[in-house]
């Protein structure tokens, strides 16, 4: 059986480790040829294997805190804040995902980047938030 520890994945006989941005060593399943080829992939590829981990955080932290209303409780979710501390080169994936999906990456985004785009007038609004930081990634190249 698989479960999720601190350092990673427990319990596969069968796994590789693999390093992941800015993270302890994590290991990472492998049960097919198919699996070894992903696995050497993540290794080779970092822009990969840090995709990964985000998706791996951002589900553990929806999972863990969809239901709760509190931002403040959301926030300081561990996964949350694992996400912060990938730091600059996550910043693209948080805009992108805030385009697709509309999660509330603002405290994350201002805690990465020490900035805040987002005009006085748009407090509250969510929707009007959202396009000030898409705008501001989009000023500073971190995705088209």
């Amino acid at each position: 059986m698989l479960s999720w520890s601190k350092i990673g994945w427990r319990g596969a006989e069968n796994a590789t480790s693999c390093p992941l941005a800015k993270t302890p060593r994590y290991e990472v399943p492998v049960a097919s040829a198919e699996g070894r080829e992903m696995s050497q992939q993540i290794l080779k590829d970092p822009d990969l294997s840090l995709r990964l981990r985000f998706e791996q955080l951002r589900e553990q932290w929806d999972e863990a805190t969809g239901v709760i209303a509190n931002p403040d409780v959301r926030f300081a979710h561990p996964a949350y804040q694992a996400i912060i501390a990938l730091g600059m080169p996550v910043v693209p994936l948080l805009l992108r995902d805030m385009e697709l999906h509309l999660p509330p990456w603002f405290a994350a985004l201002r805690a990465i980047t020490n900035e805040n785009p987002a005009r006085p007038e748009h407090r509250g609004d969510f929707a009007a938030l959202t396009r000030d930081w898409l705008s501001w990634g989009r000023q500073r190249g971190f995705f088209g």
